[in-house]
């Protein structure tokens, strides 16, 4: 089914994550997002998310430029994400 209905990135997170017992999965597109959450059970984190808990836990410093980088090579992100991120990051 997982590859009838996600792309091949996100179909084989779940799947490499069923296999091995992970409970907690990174995925930042939506259909994704909800396949793993609504049919299997998982937890979903997001690369803002994550960013954010490292710098949190002082690994990163600045969580808005970081997303500026992602954006800037190509990588789509939200506004209203990088804006509840940085909100989170105290930025």
């Amino acid at each position: 089914m997982l590859a009838t209905v996600l792309d091949v990135g996100e179909a084989s997170v779940i799947q490499l994550a069923r296999e091995i017992g992970v409970p907690r999965v990174l995925m930042d597109e939506r259909k994704g997002r909800r396949v793993a959450r609504e049919v299997y059970g998982l937890d979903v984190m997001g690369t803002a998310r994550l960013l954010t808990d490292a710098k949190e836990a002082h690994l990163v410093a600045n969580v808005g430029e970081l997303l500026q980088q992602m954006r800037g090579a190509g990588y789509w992100i939200h506004s209203r994400i990088m804006e509840a991120a940085m909100r989170a990051a105290k930025e």
